[in-house]
């Protein structure tokens, strides 16, 4: 579960409170029957379906409050990412670690924000010692590179291509990494892809209402003294309802202009 900062005067703790002390109140109510055995009348009935109705509602106004906070927690934890540095445009990071001399074993330090970053796996020791040192194969690759000795400074015009062999390998190091590794922090995204403006800065679909009912030639039903009928926008009596979407890509071309383009 994401971890949120928050304080106890902040909406999401109050509507928690607010949700707990229904939740109470609720149990205490069938409590009392259960310890008298008597059953319950329709007054009770009443009563109880209502407490329902407010818990459901309340615990809906708590989920509300909860995404808002989670996603400022969220946009805090980005900047702060970027702040530091972090591969936040990353889908997959890989693990980091460092030698702790006191325990004398690796640990994972500067875990991306679970904000925004899911743990997927599990690394033992034996994994880790091979992810941070290498295999015996890569061991002696590397003490036949320093028996060799160390080269001459190179030129000025070799210097851009050295630095750029440096960021092709350390390329190279993280690939190594993703493929000995058995944990890995995977992005997540907790509402459609299209809603996402990082990744779709429009609405990359064609979104459509479908709607039931009838919009023209309604009569005006006698209970309309009573209770107020729905109008369209040209004041129309109407009873239609929208029941869901089409949601899709439609690409309309002329073939011939589409050939020559």
């Amino acid at each position: 579960m994401e971890k949120l900062n928050l304080s106890m005067d902040d909406p999401v703790m109050q509507q928690k409170r607010e949700v707990d002390r229904i939740e109470k109140k609720l149990a205490d109510y069938m409590k009392q029957f259960m310890t008298k055995k008597t059953k319950e009348t329709k007054t009770d009935l009443a009563v109880k379906q209502k407490l329902k109705r407010q818990l459901a509602e309340e615990r809906q106004k708590f989920l509300q409050e909860k995404k808002k906070a989670l996603k400022v927690q969220k946009e805090l934890d980005k900047e702060d990412m970027k702040q530091r540095g972090g591969d936040f445009f990353s889908n997959v990071l890989c693990p980091k670690y460092s030698f702790n001399e006191n325990l004398k074993i690796y640990i994972e330090e500067d875990a991306p924000p679970d904000t925004l970053y899911k743990s997927v796996g599990y690394n033992n020791l034996e994994t880790v010692k091979t992810l941070m040192e290498g295999n015996d194969k890569e061991k002696r690759s590397t003490t036949d590179q320093n028996k060799k000795g160390a080269k001459q400074p190179p030129p000025d015009s070799a210097r851009s291509h050295q630095e750029l062999k440096k960021i092709e390998l350390a390329a190279e190091v993280e690939d190594r990494k993703l493929q000995v590794t058995k944990k890995h922090y995977r992005k997540f995204y907790d509402d459609e892809l299209e809603n996402c403006k990082e990744l779709f800065p429009y609405m990359p679909f064609l979104s459509i209402p479908i709607k039931r009912g009838q919009s023209r030639g309604l009569k005006k039903s006698w209970f309309s003294f009573f209770s107020t009928e729905q109008q369209d926008e040209s004041g129309q009596v109407t009873d239609e309802k929208q029941v869901g979407y089409f949601k899709g890509r439609i690409k309309v071309v002329n073939e011939e202009e589409e050939e020559v383009y």
